[in-house]
């Protein structure tokens, strides 16, 4: 069992490493360079719940003295700065402008001539001198642009849908995440009230009755190993919190404090 779990350990490292470089590379460093990644604190009553230090509060774990805010103002940061929105707005006006020129061309554009003139009655005539202006106005009598402005119209009509149905979208998306994101957060408290806590107190005293010849040592290596599946159980939950927030913050379109 020790020479099965130290080949899992040295491949566990080689993920350690492979995950650090993958970071640097995302980041736009060398693969190379040294990373520091905050640890997570131990939520143990022997240690009496030590306090998280800022980085780690706000890097890795929600501070559950304070409240989430209402999925309201999640939502109002989303239409406020989702991508999709801003860019169907643009269009919008883009196509206001279109419509706009549409009507200007409506109106005839004249085109105004002039210039001097001369010819000579051949053979033997004099030679006639003379300055010429000409007015040249369109006047439109079943052409009125209509075709060009009605579809101009129409695709105003069509962005108006788009934008309602991609601020429902978003609606939903940001709802999906916030609700996870609670999800999460109440199972890593959980952890940290008390799962943590009195597993750790189970393979204390488990291992103490060992010591004391109450146990055998089958029966406390599988309390050991059950403490050590619910810390995996609980760097899981961290994970999927990190998730959950990040897929928050891609639905909001920003950085969001925890």
């Amino acid at each position: 069992a020790t020479s099965q779990s130290d080949v899992e350990r040295q491949v566990g490292q080689r993920r350690v490493i492979r995950a650090r470089q993958q970071l640097n590379i995302i980041m736009g460093r060398k693969p190379e360079e040294v990373i520091e990644i905050p640890r997570l604190p131990a939520f143990l009553r022997d240690q009496n719940k030590a306090v998280l230090d800022e980085t780690q509060r706000m890097q890795l774990l929600p501070d559950f003295s304070q409240e989430v805010a209402p999925l309201d103002s999640y939502i109002s940061k989303a239409l406020e700065n989702r991508l999709e929105l801003k860019s169907i707005a643009q269009k919008f006006k883009l196509n206001q402008v279109n419509t706009r020129t549409a009507y200007g061309n409506i109106i005839p554009n004249p085109t105004v001539a002039f210039g001097n003139s001369v010819s000579g009655n051949a053979p033997t005539g004099p030679k006639l001198n003379s300055v010429f202006v000409s007015l040249n106005i369109e006047t439109p009598a079943t052409n009125w642009n209509q075709g060009e402005i009605f579809r101009l119209k129409a695709i105003g009509k069509q962005l108006n849908y788009e934008m309602e149905s991609q601020k429902n979208q978003i609606t939903q998306q940001v709802s999906s995440a916030y609700n996870n994101v609670l999800a999460a957060r109440q199972k890593l408290k959980v952890y940290q009230d008390h799962v943590l806590a009195d597993s750790y107190e189970v393979a204390r005293l488990a291992r103490r009755s060992y010591e004391v010849g109450q146990s055998d040592i089958t029966a406390t290596l599988q309390v050991q190993q059950a403490n050590i599946n619910i810390r995996l159980q609980y760097l899981d939950a961290v994970r999927l919190y990190q998730e959950a927030f990040t897929d928050l913050e891609q639905a909001c379109g920003r950085p969001l404090e925890y």
